[in-house]
């Protein structure tokens, strides 16, 4: 649930400055800035999950305590 939220959060901001661009009528810079800033979420995500640690000693140890 609170990854939800996480996602409404920062996608959001992305969303009204989109609209409040596509009205004033530079359409192609709301979609460019969507798309990259898509791009700039999904490389950072993958970053940080490869960075992570996800050996199953330390997940059966933080789950046991």
């Amino acid at each position: 649930m609170g990854l939800t939220f996480l996602a409404a959060g920062t996608s959001i901001p992305d969303l009204i400055t989109s609209v409040i661009v596509a009205k004033k009528g530079f359409g192609d810079m709301a979609v460019s800035s969507s798309v990259g800033s898509n791009i700039f979420d999904v490389t950072i995500g993958y970053v940080k999950l490869s960075l992570m640690d996800t050996s199953p000693a330390l997940i059966s140890d933080a789950v046991s305590h």
